[in-house]
């Protein structure tokens, strides 16, 4: 069985020293500044958890699913996926140099503002694999909305009407369908292409307000140990 592991737990075993994290799942977490060289993730899950501006120089993910994940920022070079399932994931303005994902899932994801062509993916199955703003349309982000609404409707009663009026409002300033429920059809879709900020900001946002309404309704699952709250993981 794996280990549920939040923010301050994570960090605190970080800082002790810690490198291999196995059968754990790290969740609910949104992190800024962290050195997370040389860390390998082992048969792990990460589930909306974000990274701003960190550094993953010679990390490892292997046979981990990666779930509503968001690198933003932040140092991947020689990073390592190694089967692993990439699903609806945003990279956004990383170094990649040397990045490569072996025999990897990357479903309904994304590399955005990143020398995409850098990264070795050629031994991986690519579904909705965007590299290019210009390539995602109306109907793409419908789509994606449609596949997010099982998860909103598992969450806890205590965030979900939370979530829900944010994702109509993000909806709103994306000119998109909001779907109803866990619908999946029936929904017009256009062609309209999307710039960068707007978008960016978008699946970001998504990401964010899970991580805070969770961690509002969970407020000792999701505060920040005082490594966070310091400089002690910064670059």
């Amino acid at each position: 069985m794996k280990k549920v592991l939040f923010s301050n737990d994570f960090l605190d075993q970080l800082k002790g020293g810690k490198k291999l994290f196995s059968d754990i799942v790290l969740q609910y977490v949104d992190i800024a500044d962290a050195n997370f060289n040389e860390i390998t993730f082992k048969n792990s899950k990460l589930f909306f958890a974000t990274f701003r501006n960190c550094s993953f120089k010679n990390a490892k993910f292997v046979n981990c699913e990666i779930i509503y994940g968001n690198f933003y920022g932040g140092d991947l070079e020689n990073t390592i996926f190694d089967n692993c399932v990439i699903d609806l994931t945003l990279f956004d303005k990383i170094l990649c140099k040397n990045m490569k994902v072996t025999k990897s899932k990357l479903i309904w994801s994304a590399i955005f503002g990143s020398a995409a062509s850098e990264i070795d993916t050629s031994s991986s199955s690519l579904l909705k694999f965007f590299t290019d703003i210009s390539q995602v349309t109306e109907k793409d982000l419908e789509e994606a909305m449609n596949r997010m609404g099982p998860l909103v409707e598992s969450l806890d009663i205590s965030i979900k009407h939370k979530i829900k009026q944010e994702m109509e409002q993000d909806a709103q300033s994306l000119g998109v369908n909001m779907p109803k429920g866990t619908e999946t059809h029936g929904y017009s879709a256009g062609t309209k292409n999307y710039s960068h900020p707007d978008l960016v900001y978008g699946m970001q946002n998504f990401s964010n307000m899970i991580i805070d309404a969770y961690n509002t309704a969970n407020p000792y699952k999701g505060k920040k140990s005082a490594y966070e709250k310091k400089d002690g993981y910064k670059n």
